[in-house]
């Protein structure tokens, strides 16, 4: 006796080359949407990868967090850069981004002049920070 096939089952689309194009759309801070359209599978093929294979979903999220430890390196770059004017707005920036309920206190803040208008804990990070500009000059 000979089984019958299934007429519904179909191989399955993930492979190395896939899963490659997966992970460098994330890598580029794409959606999900974004990144499943770039690798030509569905959302729903994605979504059950990401349920059924554990290393599959570990490189994923990976590779989402890639662009945001990125653009963190280059702001700390900016901050230890011997250009102070790079410096204050790379530390403006930081502070806005870190703190996005005192944005509009952040975008008052004139590095020039004194810093009364910062609260303690930025006016402490301001301080640091121009100390390390200085040791550098």
């Amino acid at each position: 006796m000979t089984k019958k096939k299934n007429l519904w089952w179909r191989p399955t689309k993930f492979n190395e080359k896939i899963v490659g194009k997966l992970i460098d759309a994330f890598k580029r801070d794409a959606t999900v949407e974004e990144a499943c359209a770039y690798a030509k599978i569905n959302k729903d093929t994605y979504y059950e990868w990401m349920r059924k294979n554990k290393k599959f979903s570990d490189e994923i999220e990976q590779a989402k967090l890639f662009p945001h430890m990125f653009a963190k390196t280059k702001y700390f770059e900016a901050l230890n850069s011997k250009d102070s004017n790079l410096s204050f707005k790379a530390a403006l920036e930081y502070l806005r981004r870190r703190n996005p309920e005192r944005k509009d206190k952040a975008e008052n803040i004139n590095f020039n002049n004194n810093t009364e208008q910062l609260n303690e804990e930025d006016e402490e990070i301001l301080n640091n920070i121009r100390e390390k500009l200085n040791e550098w000059k």
